[in-house]
């Protein structure tokens, strides 16, 4: 109940593995029910019932966690365990009684279903690569403590009854202590999982322009400032560029803004594909990208910001059917060490993005001494 109601105030997509992971818990609770009923009940109807519940629920732990790694469930170890459990369940019961083997058997399948739910997770990646290697390793401990019962109950003699599994003793009593724990804060993770998820998605629409990718004005102008520091603190040179797209009110005139938006993020594809990983790009206003680059002179300035300039104009970009001729005009500024001032780079690159507009654009030029 409660990861359901946590699942409520999420987002549809992380909403959707709440309620899975919700389920997921039911299914286990009515599989410990059957359980707990057995003798009010048919064995038959508590020992199937205990056996497909919890093996489902497992399944459908498996299935979430893919899911929430952003990947395609993989259906035959999603449903396979199932079958399974409960024709294993049925032969130990009806066909050659033998209680060990059963528990055995049972245990050994949901053991690997833990395990596979490790091996999702293990890895890291997706929206919360941090706490998924830890949940990784609450299943992987789970998946453990399903081995050592597994071979506990080989140990049973095919006449036992349940009272030799279910004994006053310090292993057994661990065991089944150790996974409801583990079920409790496996469940628990799972919503720390969604709320990293969450406070990651918070922090890129907080710092990348939604339409193009790129960083966004407030971020770039921090980063500015904190390398502008840098360039001061150890004598380094800071370049700065001004990036105009060329004609962009004429484009959304004459094709429409969907047009305009699609220029707009091809240049923003052009950046990420060009520039070095040291450099910081992103959209600054309307038209305008800003790109900031360490430790780069003039002339290496110059030659990445024409580099930006071709990989823009040599791509095509179409919209509806219409080729749309993309080029950009480029401010370039340079300064070093106590010289460097964000706000004096960025008048000097404006000039100079100025000059190029007005000389025919689709160039790049650089400002004279900042």
């Amino acid at each position: 109940m409660l990861v359901a109601l946590a699942a409520l105030s999420y987002p549809p997509p992380l909403r959707r593995n709440g309620f899975q992971w919700a389920g997921a818990v039911a299914l286990l609770a009515a599989g410990m029910g059957f359980i707990a009923v057995r003798g009010n009940v048919p064995d038959v109807v508590s020992v199937l019932g205990a056996h497909a519940s919890s093996v489902a629920g497992l399944g459908a732990f498996y299935y979430s966690l893919q899911r929430f790694q952003g990947r395609r469930p993989r259906l035959l170890w999603t449903y396979l365990p199932l079958p399974l459990a409960v024709a294993s369940a049925s032969y130990f019961y009806f066909v050659v009684p033998d209680y060990g083997m059963r528990v055995a058997v049972f245990s050994a399948i949901t053991a690997l279903q833990m395990a596979l739910c490790a091996g999702v997770l293990a890895p890291g990646g997706g929206p919360a690569p941090r706490t998924a290697r830890l949940v990784a390793v609450g299943f992987a401990a789970c998946s453990a403590l399903l081995l050592v019962r597994t071979v506990a109950s080989l140990r049973v003699t095919a006449a036992a009854t349940p009272g030799a599994i279910f004994r006053a003793s310090l292993l057994e009593q661990g065991i089944i202590v150790g996974v409801f724990i583990g079920f409790f804060a496996l469940s628990l993770s799972f919503v720390i999982l969604c709320n990293e998820s969450l406070n990651r998605e918070l922090a890129r629409q907080a710092t990348t322009d939604s339409l193009t990718g790129c960083l966004n004005r407030r971020t770039l102008e921090e980063l500015a400032e904190r390398e502008a520091a840098r360039a001061r603190r150890h004598d380094r040179l800071l370049s700065i560029a001004l990036i105009d797209l060329d004609h962009l009110k004429a484009i959304n005139d004459e094709h429409g803004h969907a047009a305009g938006d699609a220029a707009l993020r091809h240049v923003g594809r052009a950046f990420a594909q060009t520039v070095r990983s040291q450099d910081l790009f992103g959209r600054y206003g309307g038209d305008e990208f800003l790109l900031v680059m360490p430790e780069t002179g003039k002339a290496d300035a110059v030659a990445a910001c024409e580099r930006v300039c071709r990989a823009v104009k040599s791509a095509i970009v179409e919209q509806d059917g219409v080729q749309l001729p993309i080029t950009v005009s480029v401010g370039v500024a340079t300064s070093r060490g106590g010289g460097v001032e964000v706000a004096g780079l960025l008048g000097a690159a404006d000039a100079a993005l100025y000059a190029v507009k007005a000389g025919g654009r689709n160039s790049v030029r650089v400002a004279a001494a900042v």
